[in-house]
């Protein structure tokens, strides 16, 4: 197999989405990044498990894929007529800085109307087993600010009642994202120096809103809400721009069997492309790639 055919000359999805990642909100996620970097061993046998784990998601990430149904195309996760005839798989959106959302959740352990992991080993026939996991990050600008009792009004805001704002420091964020098909509106406040609550609503009126904080899902990003849970990683806190962006993260999909039965060594390989959905602002998607 060419391993490098189409692939000169273009700029690699995941240096455009690493480069975002690391250089806006490196330091906002520092504490998900821990342990995430792939382990690397000297024996040869993982080496080359480095090595075909390296080409496989190198492929993936650069190719759109094809099927041969009705004239054929690269839109293989289309519907089950063309997931029957897909002739080589892979994520690449039509814009190829960037991977498709709906190829990514095309994917599949098992199944009739998914690209299954049998598939997926008939293609690549691989000497290893694959596990992948995709976790979506989206990344909320929250730069705007108003004094506290001081809302602007455009947009016309409304504070939240509860008395935990009433104690907040004077400066709050805001911003809004895009997020399956709705525009989610954010509050971000301080507490003793650190701005650690997050408001979440589907409009600006915020008054009957309760803040959350890392780790919890604000019930305006909940599954009933808006179609799948939405939970707060981190909210920045660097001294140059404090509250200016809160991240993110949400399980998209995976495929392939556990890890857990795993037996030797697995290493772990991360790749941060940016992921295209037309409901969604575009953003920054992880996978994550054990084998073994």
């Amino acid at each position: 197999m060419n391993t490098n055919t189409g692939l000169k000359g273009q700029v690699t999805l995941e240096f455009i989405g690493s480069a975002l990642f690391f250089l806006t909100v490196v330091i906002a996620i520092m504490g998900l990044a821990v342990n995430e970097v792939p382990n690397f061993y000297d024996d040869s046998d993982t080496k080359s498990l480095n090595l075909e784990a390296k080409y496989i998601t190198d492929y993936l990430l650069k190719t759109s894929g094809e099927h041969n149904y009705d004239g054929g195309g690269s839109d293989w996760e289309r519907n089950e007529d063309t997931l029957d005839e897909v002739l080589r798989p892979g994520f690449k959106a039509d814009d190829r800085l960037r991977v498709d959302r709906d190829k990514i959740e095309s994917m599949g352990t098992a199944g009739d109307d998914v690209y299954s992991y049998n598939e997926f080993s008939d293609y690549f026939e691989p000497d290893h087993s694959y596990s992948f996991v995709f976790t979506w990050y989206p990344i909320v600008e929250t730069h705007e600010t108003f004094t506290r009792t001081r809302p602007p009004e455009d947009p016309e805001i409304e504070e939240p009642l509860e008395q935990e704002y009433d104690i907040t420091a004077n400066r709050v964020h805001y911003g809004s994202i895009d997020l399956n098909g709705e525009t989610v509106k954010f509050l971000v406040t301080a507490i003793d120096g650190q701005y650690a609550n997050v408001y979440v609503s589907d409009d600006w009126d915020f008054r009957e809103r309760e803040h959350k904080q890392e780790g919890e899902v604000p019930e305006a990003l909940s599954e009933d809400e808006i179609g799948q849970d939405f939970e707060i990683a981190a909210i920045q806190n660097r001294d140059e721009r404090p509250g200016a962006i809160v991240v993110l993260q949400s399980h998209v999909n995976e495929f392939g069997p556990s890890d857990r039965s795993a037996s030797g060594d697995v290493i772990k390989m991360n790749r941060y492309p940016i992921m295209d959905d037309p409901q969604s602002s575009n953003e920054i998607v992880k996978m994550e790639v054990f084998a073994w």
